[in-house]
């Protein structure tokens, strides 16, 4: 299966890092190939890092409008493209499923472009919001505060699953 997963390319807490690398073993060592931006800084070092460690295999995909970063060396494919809309639509035409690490502002837009396809039915593709050490608590209450006033038309769980910690978001993802 390709797992994309999105996530910080910035430098974050330990503790962030750690677990991002557990994933990444646990998910290269099922036999996944990871979908992710390719790059080896922050959350996406650590998902590149894990899968290497696993065993898994990589697609980068490189936006030729951010230049000066390496490309992780757990790439064994990478796709160079022109912006980040091409990136998130390259990344969505890859993936069987999406992992959604803490993050940023870009991390939230590539959440929100997966969700939005889901509300609208267009994508059904499984997503998982990995919600460690409580890090999506107050966006989660958020999601569900304009779930209860109307603003969003299916329940959260058919847009999305959350999972505390990494063994969970794996376990989404065992063959049966």
């Amino acid at each position: 299966m390709n797992i994309c997963v999105f996530g910080a390319a910035m430098p974050v807490a330990k503790a962030y890092i750690t677990t991002t690398e557990d994933l990444g073993k646990t998910l290269g060592a099922q036999g996944h190939t990871l979908v992710f931006g390719g790059f080896a800084n922050g959350l996406m070092q650590a998902i590149g890092d894990g899968f290497a460690h696993g065993g898994g295999k990589a697609i980068g995909i490189v936006p030729a409008t951010i230049t000066g970063r390496k490309v992780h060396p757990v790439c064994a494919k990478v796709l160079s493209v022109a912006s980040l809309a091409e990136r998130k639509q390259k990344m969505l035409e890859l993936a069987d499923a999406f992992v959604v690490l803490p993050g940023g502002i870009g991390t939230l837009d590539e959440l929100f472009e997966v969700l939005a396809l889901k509300l609208i039915g267009t994508m059904h593709k499984p997503v998982i919001i990995f919600n460690a050490q409580g890090y999506y608590d107050t966006l989660l209450n958020n999601l569900q505060n304009m779930r209860n006033k109307g603003f969003i038309g299916l329940p959260l769980e058919q847009l999305f699953t959350v999972a505390t910690t990494g063994q969970e978001v794996a376990r989404n993802f065992v063959s049966n």
